[in-house]
């Protein structure tokens, strides 16, 4: 499973099952590149989450190593 949290205030965790995941998306903008974050957009059996989170490009990777 990949658990991802999210907020500051009031805290959300998203667990989602690596064998369920169907495609991965990241998307920075010039200014999250120099800045570190980004939206990872992950689909899992018709349903797309999307994160806007910092270090997209090393979770992405991560991901990536648990899936192979």
């Amino acid at each position: 499973y990949l658990s991802i949290s999210t907020g500051i205030f009031s805290q959300t965790i998203i667990d989602i099952s690596l064998k369920k995941m169907e495609g991965m998306q990241l998307y920075q903008t010039w200014i999250g590149k120099a800045l570190n974050y980004g939206t990872l957009i992950i689909s899992t059996g018709g349903v797309t989450h999307s994160y806007s989170i910092s270090n997209p490009t090393e979770l992405r990777e991560k991901i990536i190593d648990q899936t192979v």
